[in-house]
């Protein structure tokens, strides 16, 4: 998702500061430099961590915007706490505390999930909207969904605790599936 965000907003003339977890592993960010030579803007990549606290200071330095896209898309795991939903939950915490660092970021776009709204087992005709919530989700049946909705539960959470001078507007996308080249 995120490498697409990345095209649309060079189309559309933004400049652009980029994360990857890692600099050197040029696999994981070759391809955004190729999408920055093929559209002709310049694109900045700099090194940040969801699990490390202030990684994302310097990233967010200067910015107006930020799209969180960045999440661990796996339904399970030997260890479903340490390896979905603490990546979620503190990656989210430590974006939002850069955010706030920063003090120049207007508005935050957060990548969450329909599986944070719905919840787990669900009948088809259920109607969903911006109070709904998956209350059912466990790291047994739905760590993925659980995952989700913590960390899109804390970003509402932590805006309203905000003072008021400190707040920027904030948009959750709930995509139901992701698709495409």
């Amino acid at each position: 998702i995120a490498s697409h965000v990345v095209r649309e907003l060079l189309e559309r003339g933004y400049r652009v500061r980029t994360t990857v977890r890692d600099l050197a592993a040029t696999d994981k960010s070759d391809h955004l430099r190729q999408l920055s030579e093929d559209i002709g803007q310049p694109l900045e990549i700099v090194e940040a961590d969801l699990l490390v606290a202030d990684s994302f200071d310097e990233a967010f330095k200067d910015c107006d915007y930020v799209c969180h896209v960045a999440a661990v898309a796996k339904l399970s795991a030997a260890n479903p706490e340490q390896s979905i939903v603490a990546p979620s939950v503190e990656g989210t915490r430590n974006v939002l505390k850069s955010v706030v660092k920063a003090g120049t970021i207007t508005r935050y776009v957060h990548t969450s999930s329909v599986a944070a709204v719905s919840p787990t087992g669900h009948h088809s005709d259920q109607i969903f909207n911006e109070d709904s919530w998956n209350d059912n989700a466990t790291l047994k049946n739905n760590p993925y969904g659980l995952a989700k909705t913590k960390a899109e539960k804390l970003l509402w959470s932590f805006i309203e605790q905000l003072p008021e001078d400190k707040r920027f507007e904030a948009v959750s996308i709930n995509p139901v599936l992701v698709a495409g080249p």
